[in-house]
């Protein structure tokens, strides 16, 4: 598991993380965890506009959804690739 830091000065991170790890660590980093990914749950339904606003800030369009979606160039499709893959998820 990675160790991220949550902005704690360096000498009580330093005390938690470089001594031993017991129960009452292993349940604040569940927590931790808990809260984390709901976070990033609550901040993917902002993304979207975020996303939105920067792309009207950026162009004189109304809207990322409303924009062109790209055609594919299919001479870039490699078919020997394609079919090693199948046989991979095959696998």
């Amino acid at each position: 598991m990675k160790i991220y830091q949550i902005g704690i000065s360096e000498e009580i991170e330093e005390d938690f993380w470089n001594t031993e790890v017991d129960d009452d660590k292993k349940l604040f980093t569940i927590q931790l965890m808990k809260y984390y990914l709901e976070f990033q749950r609550l901040l993917h339904l902002l993304r979207l506009f975020v996303a939105e606003e920067m792309y009207r800030n950026l162009t004189d369009k109304k809207s990322v959804h409303l924009d062109f979606i790209p055609e594919c160039d299919e001479s870039l499709i490699d078919e020997a690739l394609e079919e090693k893959w199948i046989l991979l998820e095959i696998l």
